[in-house]
């Protein structure tokens, strides 16, 4: 199984948070669910961290069975309507996000 992340290094401005995240409840995780071979799509947000670790507001994080069905999401005329409504939020988000491909233990 592929596990792609999008981090979230930063914070959402305090006056728009409540906002930040219900958008990504009512919107974004909707539409990631439903783009072409994923399988499973959540938010994860940072409740605690221990001393020294980076400040991760939040991380996307979507299933595929494998790079293929993950190329396919990453091409597909659906993406774009997440990076539409990615931007209605991002101007309220101070920081750096990057994103992350893994490999899960049980494909060996």
């Amino acid at each position: 199984m592929i596990l792609r992340q999008a981090i979230f290094i930063g914070s959402v401005v305090e006056d728009r948070q409540a906002d930040f995240d219900a958008h990504v409840v009512s919107t974004v995780l909707p539409l990631l669910r439903q783009l072409p071979g994923v399988t499973s799509a959540e938010a994860l947000r940072t409740r605690e961290a221990e001393a020294g670790a980076p400040d991760i507001y939040q991380i996307y994080q979507l299933r595929f069975p494998d790079l293929t069905a993950m190329k396919m999401m990453l091409d597909s005329p659906e993406r774009m309507q997440v990076h539409d409504a990615m931007a209605v939020i991002l101007p309220w988000f101070e920081g750096s996000i990057f994103h992350l491909v893994s490999e899960t233990s049980e494909n060996g």
